[in-house]
């Protein structure tokens, strides 16, 4: 019953009562009102309910991911005259298939960002091996690693699974790998 003038009935858990019960007066307000919820404008108690509810949900549920790419053409194994070098961007239609990719994530909702890197060349490394007050720092192309971050995703998924699936249907030249990894939660340090 939606009247002028009438204030929006609490509500207080999930499948409560949308309007006090018959008969129950002030007593059921007064009884309540310090554990309710108020429905938003326009909306019932029971939508408000539901979507705060699959919000929570979803805030419970989700998790973070670093989705990495490692491109072959950025590793120190590939032979030089295939490694990327001074002024290197990729192909024209690589970057298209991967544009296509990260918008089928987007609209999917699990975007968080995304970021394509420099080869080493442009990079530098702070190698803290001689403690905390004497870093060595090694400017790119001499930093010797094993393998080279070539660009990231940051995504917001239910489960490793469900990013594993997702990185299955990237776009990925012939030797470049995926790696994922999840991202700590505050919560995981509340122990």
């Amino acid at each position: 019953m939606k009247g002028k003038g009438r204030d929006p009935v609490p509500f207080f858990i999930r499948g409560s009562f949308p309007c006090p019960p018959q008969g129950s007066g002030n007593n059921f307000r007064k009884k309540w009102s310090s554990l309710s919820i108020s429905a938003a404008p326009g909306r019932s108690a029971y939508e408000t309910d539901k979507i705060r509810a699959t919000e929570t949900t979803k805030q419970a549920t989700a998790m973070r991911f670093l989705m990495m790419m490692i491109p072959r053409v950025y590793q120190p194994s590939t032979p030089e005259a295939e490694r990327a070098g001074e002024g290197f961007t990729p192909p024209r239609e690589g970057v298209q298939e991967m544009m296509k990719f990260n918008e089928e994530l987007a609209k999917a909702g699990m975007l968080v960002s995304l970021d394509g890197l420099h080869p080493l060349l442009k990079g530098a490394r702070v190698d803290f091996a001689k403690g905390k007050g004497n870093p060595t720092v090694l400017d790119g192309p001499f930093i010797e690693a094993k393998e080279v971050v070539g660009g990231f995703w940051v995504l917001e998924a239910d489960s490793k699974e469900q990013v594993v699936e997702w990185a299955r249907r990237c776009p990925a030249e012939a030797g470049d790998v995926l790696e994922i990894r999840q991202i700590f939660a505050l919560e995981d340090f509340a122990h």
